[in-house]
C-alpha cells in the first residue's frame, strides 16, 4: 500500500493535474473510491462500504461523464457474482447491502443537485458530448510517431494509451509496475480483489484505446487508470522485498521507490505536464521525433509572466491557439491590465510546444506556416526546461507581410 501511493503521488502528470481546477483529478479519486467500495460492499456488506459507494459514486455521477465508464466493469462483475452464486444454489447475500446503497446515492444526488435528479442526464445533451460520442461527432486526431493520425485509426488504437501511460513516470517504476502487472494475473487467486482489479483496468484500457472514443493528445481523459499501474506496481514492489534475502528488504525498497519517484518530481519541476520518461528520450526525444505533444493546456505561460509584463504600455499580445489562458491571467492580475489580450492579429504572438496544433493551424497562407515559425523565425523570448527544449515562443509580428 505504501509502495503504491509513493509510485502514485510521485508520477509527474498526476502530480500536475492535483494542482488544477479542473475535474479529471477527482473523476479518478472518485472511480478509484467507487470501484474498491464495490468489491467490498458486495464480498462484507458492511455499513461502512455501504455508506462510501454511495457517497462516491453519487460525486463520481456529478463530477464528470467520463468517469460512467467505470460502471460496466462494475457491473459484468456484479452480475458475475451474482450467477456464480446462484449456480451454487447458494442465498445472493450481496443484493440487499447494494440495494441499500443505491437508494442512499440517490438521494445524496438528490441533495447534490437540488431535487433535480434529470440533471443527471444534462452532459449527455452537451455540445461537448454530442462532438465527442453523440449524433455531432467529429474527427478528432493526435501527434504519434511524427504524424497527426485520426484517433479511430488502428495507429491511435493500438499506441495512444500505452504511449502516454508508459512515457508519463519514471523508467524504472514503469518497469516496476509491468513486473507487478505479471504477478497480478499469475497470483490472481491470492486474493478476491486480484481479479477484480485486473477486470476493471483491463475494461478501461480497452474502452479508451477503442476506435470509438475520441482522443486528445494528452493522458486526462484516462487519468483514472493510473491508479492502478500504482497498486501493479505496489505489488510488483511486495515481490522484490519479499525475494531479496537483505535485512530490512521492505524499508530498502521503498527507499528506492522514494528516492526514484522525488527525483523525477525534482527534475521535472515546474513543467510535469512536460515531463516523459527515458523510454522516448525525455522531453528532449519527444520533441525531436515529435513522437507526441510536448506540451498542452499552456501551463508554461505561468513561468512566461514575467516577460509579459515586461513588455510596453499598451502593447498587444495573443496566442495562437486562444487567448483564454492570458485573459485569466490578466483577471487575477498577473497580467498588466494595459497589455491587450486580443484573438487578432497581435504585435507579439505566443507558441507553446503543441506540434498538433502547429500542423492543424497551418499553413497561416502560402508563404508561411505556424511549424515553420517555430523552427526558423527568431524570437524574442524563450522558455526552456532542463533538456533545453522550448516550451514557450515568443514573437514580434509584423503582419503586413502576411496580408493577403
Amino acid at each position: 500500500a505504501l509502495a503504491s501511493s509513493l509510485i502514485l503521488i510521485t508520477m509527474p502528470k498526476v502530480f500536475f493535474q492535483a494542482h488544477l481546477l479542473a475535474m479529471d483529478f477527482a473523476v479518478m479519486v472518485f472511480v478509484f473510491l467507487t470501484t474498491i467500495s464495490f468489491y467490498y460492499l458486495l464480498e462484507k456488506g458492511d455499513k461502512k462500504w455501504i455508506a462510501l459507494f454511495a457517497i462516491s459514486l453519487s460525486f463520481l455521477l456529478i463530477s464528470k461523464i467520463i468517469g460512467y465508464v467505470v460502471i460496466l466493469p462494475l457491473a459484468i462483475y456484479g452480475g458475475y457474482k451474482f450467477y456464480m452464486k446462484s449456480k451454487a444454489k447458494e442465498k445472493p447475500n450481496m443484493i440487499k447491502p447494494l440495494f441499500i446503497s443505491l437508494i442512499l446515492t440517490l438521494v445524496i444526488l438528490f441533495i447534490l443537485l437540488f431535487g433535480n435528479l434529470l440533471a443527471l442526464f444534462y452532459p449527455f445533451q452537451s455540445s461537448q458530448f454530442k462532438s465527442g460520442l453523440g449524433e455531432n461527432k467529429v474527427q478528432h486526431f493526435v501527434l504519434l510517431f511524427g504524424n497527426l493520425v485520426n484517433s479511430s485509426s488502428i495507429t491511435a488504437t493500438l499506441f495512444y494509451v500505452p504511449m502516454h501511460l508508459f512515457t508519463s513516470f519514471n523508467a524504472l517504476l514503469v518497469l516496476l509496475v509491468l513486473l507487478g502487472f505479471i504477478f497480478f494475473i499469475k497470483n490472481r487467486k491470492e486474493h478476491g480483489v486480484m481479479p477484480f482489479l485486473l477486470l476493471v483496468f483491463l475494461t478501461l484500457y480497452l474502452i479508451f484505446s477503442s476506435p470509438f472514443m475520441p482522443k486528445y493528445d494528452n493522458e486526462r481523459s484516462f487519468l483514472l487508470l493510473f491508479p492502478f499501474l500504482a497498486i501493479f506496481g505496489g505489488y510488483g514492489a511486495k515481490w522484490i522485498a519479499d525475494k531479496i534475502k537483505i535485512a530490512r528488504s521492505k524499508a530498502v525498497v521503498i527507499a528506492i521507490i522514494t528516492i526514484l519517484g522525488f527525483s523525477t518530481l525534482y527534475f521535472a519541476h515546474p513543467f510535469y505536464s512536460s515531463y516523459f520518461n527515458a523510454f522516448v528520450g525525455g522531453s528532449k526525444g519527444v520533441d525531436e521525433r515529435n513522437t507526441m505533444t510536448v506540451t498542452y493546456w499552456n501551463p508554461e505561460i505561468l513561468q512566461s509572466l514575467e516577460y509579459i509584463n515586461s513588455l510596453p504600455q499598451g502593447s498587444q499580445i495573443n496566442i495562437m491557439k486562444q487567448p483564454t489562458v492570458l485573459l485569466w491571467y490578466q483577471k487575477v492580475g498577473k497580467i498588466r491590465s494595459d497589455i491587450n489580450i486580443s484573438q487578432g492579429e497581435t504585435e507579439n504572438v505566443i507558441l507553446t510546444n503543441e506540434k498538433a496544433h502547429l500542423i492543424k493551424f497551418s499553413p497561416l497562407n502560402e508563404r508561411d506556416t505556424l511549424l515553420r515559425w517555430w523552427y526558423t523565425k527568431p524570437t524574442i523570448y524563450e522558455l526552456k526546461d532542463r533538456n533545453r527544449v522550448s516550451l514557450v515562443k515568443i514573437y514580434r509580428v509584423e503582419w503586413e507581410l502576411y496580408s493577403k
